[in-house]
This record gives structure tokens, C-alpha cells and sequence, in this order.
């Protein structure tokens, strides 16, 4: 008997090491280059993003009125981060609240990425041409020096004018509807036009503002950025402001 349980303990033994053999050949032999890696990304981002637009491009013709929102950072680019999350989840969860709390079934939201994944400028603003909405949001957070600092300001770029609905008249619309919902704190309207802030902006022949709608920088305010029911409020804001707009555009 005594035998019989030592021959059963080698063989547990021998298991044990072969396994952990085949383990480690197998992890060794499948680790990823850094270039490896870097290229597994760049295909991901990729196919995101063609999924993403042809979505918004076959969707975009059963509304009469487009918005394009843009969720900053994602993938390795994870943009400020604090104890409590990272800017790239956060802004996301905010667009895709956007979407779901819209009520106006002639609106039609669309995002300039829906996963995690790094689109780059040129990327974002293809998509943003090609779907030609008639509003263009970007979506981000500050984190500032200052870790008393809080609050929801707008950016905009005077370049492009509208007589209906003028960059800083949106800004402007966008940032007291956002503080109104979540019973804020309102930086300010900030012009962006002769500044390298808020490059996204550049360029575009729509209304276009970028909200920051916090700062990560203030425990308090940062870990209320990472609750879904504080997100959901900026999403109802944002969408207050969407609505008025619509409103100045088809006066």
C-alpha cells in the first residue's frame, strides 16, 4: 500500500513538472515583440475604426440631424488619470450616455471611436467629414496643478462662423446646460482659435466645441467622474445643450 502511494506521489510530481514545463515553453514561445505588440494594436485600432464609421456612415441617412461626438484618448493613449479611473473609460461612458438618454428621435449620435482603442486625429476628423454632422462635440477632462481646482469649462474656435450659431454662442449653450445638470461649477467659455488647445477643433466648418467636463485633479470631483449616475447627469446636459442648439440651427 505504502508503495503504491509513493509511486502515485512521483507520478503527481512528474504531472505537475510537465506541466509547468509545457507552461512556461508555451509563454515564452508566444510573447509578443514590442514591435509584435505595437502592430497587433495598430490592426485592432484599425478594423475599430472602419467598423465604427461604416456603422455611422449606414446609420447617419435615417436622421435628420447628426451629432458626432468625440470620446479623447483610448487604447495606450489613457490620457489623465487618478486614483480613481483614467480619462479614456471615463469620456467614452459619457458619449455612450449621450446615446442612450437621447430622446429626439430625428437626433442622430455618433462617436468617433465606440472601444478601446487610440484613433488618431487624422482618423477622427476623417470620420467627422465623411459623416458631415451638423454639431461636433469633444469630450474630455483636465487635470490641472492645482488639486483644489474643479469644474466643467468649453472650448472653441471663432475660425468657422455661423449667423444661426455662432463657436462661442455654442460653447456657451453647451457649458450652463452641463453645470446646470450636475449643479456645477462653471469655468468659462475659452477661445481657443490662436492656441494649439483642442486641435480637434481646427479645421472643422460646423459648430464645434470641446468640453471639459471635470477635473481629475480634485479627489472629490474626480472620484464623482467615475460614478455612473454623476456621468449620466453631464450625458443629460450634453444632450439639454444638443437640443438647444438644434434649436438656434433650424430658427
Amino acid at each position: 500500500m505504502k508503495k503504491h502511494k509513493g509511486i502515485l506521489i512521483v507520478l503527481l510530481i512528474i504531472i505537475v513538472l510537465a506541466s509547468a514545463t509545457v507552461y512556461l515553453y508555451y509563454k515564452e514561445n508566444t510573447r509578443q515583440t514590442p514591435d509584435e505588440l505595437m502592430e497587433s494594436e495598430r490592426q485592432k485600432t484599425s478594423l475599430a475604426y472602419k467598423e465604427n464609421l461604416q456603422y455611422a456612415l449606414n446609420t447617419c441617412k435615417n436622421y435628420d440631424f447628426i451629432v458626432v461626438l468625440n470620446p479623447a484618448h483610448g487604447g495606450t493613449d489613457i490620457g489623465h488619470e487618478n486614483a480613481f479611473g483614467v480619462e479614456k473609460d471615463i469620456t467614452l461612458s459619457i458619449c455612450n450616455q449621450v446615446i442612450a438618454e437621447n430622446t429626439d428621435a430625428d437626433i442622430g449620435i455618433f462617436l468617433t471611436r465606440s472601444q478601446d482603442v487610440d484613433i488618431n486625429e487624422e482618423m477622427r476628423l476623417s470620420l467627422i467629414n465623411r459623416v458631415q454632422p451638423d454639431l461636433f462635440i469633444d469630450v474630455h477632462l483636465e487635470k490641472s496643478a492645482n488639486v483644489n481646482a474643479y469644474g466643467t469649462s468649453v472650448s472653441y474656435d471663432t475660425t468657422y462662423f455661423d449667423r444661426k450659431l455662432s463657436n462661442m454662442e455654442f460653447a456657451d449653450i453647451m457649458e450652463k446646460s452641463v453645470v446646470t445638470a450636475i449643479e456645477g461649477f462653471a469655468v468659462g467659455i475659452i477661445d481657443v482659435t490662436d492656441k494649439e488647445d483642442a486641435a480637434v477643433l481646427k479645421g472643422l466648418t460646423i459648430p464645434a466645441v470641446s468640453i471639459a467636463c471635470g477635473d481629475m485633479s480634485n479627489d472629490k470631483e474626480g472620484e464623482l467622474l467615475t460614478r455612473e449616475a454623476y456621468q449620466k447627469n453631464i450625458a443629460k446636459g450634453i444632450l439639454d445643450g444638443i437640443y438647444l442648439a438644434k434649436q438656434k440651427l433650424e430658427e
